[in-house]
């Protein structure tokens, strides 16, 4: 069930409908079925690793609590740990290891091969799995209670807004807000909706749109040159932006709609001055979700004393470890480790880059150093692309090569298709204009002192032109594989 589909539109009503009916006793209870009746209509039988998960951290979280010293609370840690990243492991990342080491054994022509099924990916496990696991973490730690009601805590690991795509929550943050679950105040809804059009609007009328430009540029790298395949480049970041915001923006309005606030997963990633920048504006639940979890954790002394390369190091397999929760497949290590490179380098000469930059005469605190640094990070990222957007190393190779190919302009993909890409470039120059707006002046606060008709024209116009200008293909959403 697509938040771009009807089925979407009529199940959320309904539930939203039901949700202001029925009393706090009861909602708990709806939602949770909600929940498990979207996942289920992806398949079915995949509801049963959610329940899976779920049971193991409850019992878990159950005995660690009981437990007063970390020696006693560890097993029960490992226990959540080993279930859910072994469950992980099995659907995402073995076939992608057997496959992997099938190959080697084929150099050193070794006749034993492991099995490598190709399993049907389950929706969203790495989003609920890493959910779970931050409840697991916290209690061991201390962080948080345990949660005594299942149905409150399996509402936790399912709750359909965010189920398949984040954003990734902490037991903090959202258990205490299932608990006390009340009929939405009516800014609070009408903010819901509005945000739910605005990503509804990335989604269907920017992201899809765009995807006419990257799709058959990635798919086939090797037909297009220059003009076609630097462009591509751009408009993936674009397709990306916009698909997965997109879909945060409903997740969060919907949630909204039911008096849930989830936490902001982007905070206009493309005015990043560097790619430290970057990572601390997009996706931000899973950046610090691998902060406070992994590189936290990761040691950093050695006898006793700090070492600052075992940092650097730190922040490198990090940023690897990123790049391959994407996807089971090396080109997603590759872009994990381009962008680890491009950390660590970023850390490592920075006193060396302002000192040039103030002989330079360029003062740090200038919007044009501000712009330069925006431009180096997104040539930066568009090199990434490479990886982000193709299905194996050959195939980026051969699209790396393409993109010095000097095909001319009117051979490129954006000339042939003329009025789509002058759309798709204003589209695009409104989207970052928009957002400017809703991020330094209250954009809701604008819409909202205008008189009642006013507001209600531009809800009717923004439906208008989603009907008109939208691309109703119904595309899964982008980070719906991952």
């Amino acid at each position: 069930m697509l938040f771009n589909s009807a089925d979407f539109i009529v199940f959320f009503l309904l539930v939203t409908l039901l949700y202001r009916r029925l009393s706090g006793n009861f909602r708990w209870t709806l939602l949770l079925a909600a929940s498990y009746i979207f996942y289920m209509s992806w398949k079915m039988e995949y509801v049963l690793l959610i329940l899976f998960s779920t049971a193991i951290d409850y019992y878990a979280a159950l005995r660690m609590e009981q437990k007063s010293s970390p020696k006693e609370r560890r097993p029960f840690l490992l226990l959540s740990l080993f279930g859910n990243l072994g469950m992980l492991f099995l659907f995402k990342y073995y076939g992608f290891l057997g496959h992997s080491l099938n190959e080697v054994f084929a150099v050193f022509e070794c006749s034993f091969k492991l099995p490598a099924p190709a399993w049907l990916l389950p929706v969203g496990i790495s989003f609920y799995t890493f959910q779970t696991l931050s409840y697991s973490i916290d209690v061991y730690q201390g962080r948080a209670k345990a949660e005594r009601h299942f149905g409150y805590f399996a509402l936790y690991v399912s709750f359909f807004p965010q189920l398949v795509a984040g954003p990734i929550e902490r037991p903090g943050h959202l258990l205490p807000q299932l608990h006390r679950m009340k009929t939405p105040p009516d800014e609070m809804f009408s903010s819901g909706i509005r945000l739910m059009m605005w990503g509804a609007f990335k989604k269907i009328v920017i992201a899809d749109r765009v995807a006419m430009f990257t799709g058959p540029v990635f798919v086939q790298p090797e037909v297009f040159g220059f003009f076609s395949v630097v462009p591509a480049l751009f408009f993936l970041l674009i397709q990306i932006y916009a698909d997965f915001s997109g879909y945060t923006d409903i997740a969060i309005g919907s949630a909204r709609c039911l008096g849930i606030d989830l936490s902001r997963n982007f905070n206009r990633p493309f005015t990043a001055t560097s790619i430290h920048d970057f990572w601390s504006r997009w996706h931000m639940t899973l950046t610090n979700w691998f902060r406070d979890y992994v590189f936290f954790n990761m040691p950093v002394k050695r006898k006793g004393r700090p070492q600052k390369w075992r940092i650097q190091f730190n922040l490198f397999i990090m940023l690897v470890l990123i790049g391959l929760w994407h996807g089971a497949n090396w080109t997603f290590v590759v872009f994990g480790a381009l962008h680890g490179i491009y950390m660590v380098s970023g850390n490592l000469t920075r006193s060396w880059r302002q000192s040039l930059a103030e002989k330079s005469g360029l003062i740090l605190r200038t919007k044009l150093h501000e712009y330069l640094g925006i431009a180096r990070t997104m040539l930066l990222l568009m090199f990434s692309a490479f990886f982000f957007g193709i299905h194996s190393i050959g195939q980026a190779w051969t699209m790396m090569k393409q993109a010095f190919v000097m095909d001319g302009f009117k051979g490129s993909l954006l000339w042939m298709r003329g009025n789509d890409s002058v759309l798709s470039i204003i589209l695009i120059v409104f989207l970052f204009y928009a957002e400017h707006k809703m991020d330094h002046n209250g954009g809701e606060q604008i819409i909202l002192k205008k008189p009642i008709w006013q507001r209600w024209a531009l809800y009717l116009f923004g439906v208008f032109f989603i009907l008109v200008f939208g691309i109703f293909r119904h595309d899964e959403f982008i980070y719906f594989q991952f």
